[in-house]
C-alpha cells in the first residue's frame, strides 16, 4: 500500500440527523426545551451494544427526571438503564443501548477521529471527523437510521484538529501550579505573586499564562458543546 496516497485525507462534518430512536425524542410535549449532550459511548465486548453516558439539561425537578427515564426505558434501542443522577438542573443517565441504533455505534467502524453529539426534539446534531476514503460508506450508514442533512463539510489536515487550543508548556505549567495552589478557590488561597515566585517568573507573565490557558480551555469546551 502507498501510504502517501490520498486515503489519509480527512473530512470534518456537521450533520443533522432525525431518527425515531433518538434519545431526545419524547412523547411529552412539555419537553421541547430539553437538550441532550452525549458524554461518551463505549463499545462493549459483545460488539452489539454500547455503554453510553448522556446529560439532559433544563431538568429542574425529580418528576421531570422520572418522566425522562420512563420515556428512555420505552425507547426500542434501549437495553438497560444503569444509573441516573440529578444535579443542578442536569440529569445524567448511563445506559446500555443497541449499537445498530446509535449514530456513534454506526460511525465507530469507520475510523472516526472525533465525535461530538448533542440533541433536541428528536434531532441529533453531530460533529465528526473521518477519513475521506470512508466518507460515502459512513453517510450511507447514517442514512439507514433516518434523515441525514450535511450542514457543513470541510476537508482538513492534521494541523486543523484542535491545534489552536493546545496549551504551551508554560501555560500548562502555570495553570497546573495555580490549581495546585488553590488560586481559583473562592476566596483565593494564593495570589499571582505566590505562583510567580514558585515558578521564578514575573507576576505579569504568570497572569498572562493563566489567562491564555483559561481562554483556550474555555474555547475548546465551547466548541465541544456547540460545534
Amino acid at each position: 500500500m502507498d501510504y502517501m496516497d490520498e486515503s489519509f485525507r480527512m473530512v470534518k462534518f456537521q450533520i443533522k440527523l432525525e431518527h425515531n430512536n433518538c434519545m431526545s425524542r419524547f412523547k411529552f410535549g412539555a419537553f421541547h426545551d430539553l437538550k441532550m449532550s452525549t458524554i461518551c459511548s463505549i463499545p462493549l465486548k459483545t460488539k452489539n451494544y454500547l455503554f453510553t453516558i448522556q446529560d439532559y439539561y433544563n431538568v429542574n425537578n425529580d418528576r421531570k427526571a422520572s418522566l425522562i427515564i420512563r420515556n428512555l426505558k420505552n425507547n426500542s434501542s434501549m437495553y438497560a438503564i444503569k444509573n441516573w443522577y440529578l444535579n443542578e438542573n442536569i440529569l445524567r443517565v448511563s445506559f446500555i443501548e443497541k449499537l445498530s441504533d446509535s449514530p456513534f455505534g454506526l460511525l465507530s467502524s469507520f475510523d472516526i477521529l472525533k465525535y461530538k453529539e448533542s440533541s433536541q426534539n428528536g434531532i441529533d446534531n453531530i460533529s465528526t471527523i473521518i477519513l475521506k476514503i470512508n466518507e460515502s460508506d459512513a453517510l450511507n450508514s447514517l442514512n439507514s437510521l433516518g434523515n441525514v442533512i450535511v450542514k457543513e463539510r470541510e476537508e482538513i489536515n492534521e494541523g486543523q484538529i484542535g491545534f489552536n487550543y493546545l496549551l504551551s508548556e508554560m501555560e500548562l505549567t502555570t495553570f497546573k501550579k495555580a490549581l495546585f495552589m488553590n488560586y481559583f478557590d473562592s476566596p483565593k488561597q494564593s495570589h499571582l505573586k505566590d505562583i510567580a515566585k514558585e515558578l521564578n517568573i514575573s507576576t505579569v507573565a504568570a497572569n498572562s499564562y493563566i489567562r491564555s490557558a483559561q481562554k483556550k480551555i474555555i474555547m475548546n469546551e465551547f466548541n465541544s458543546l456547540y460545534d
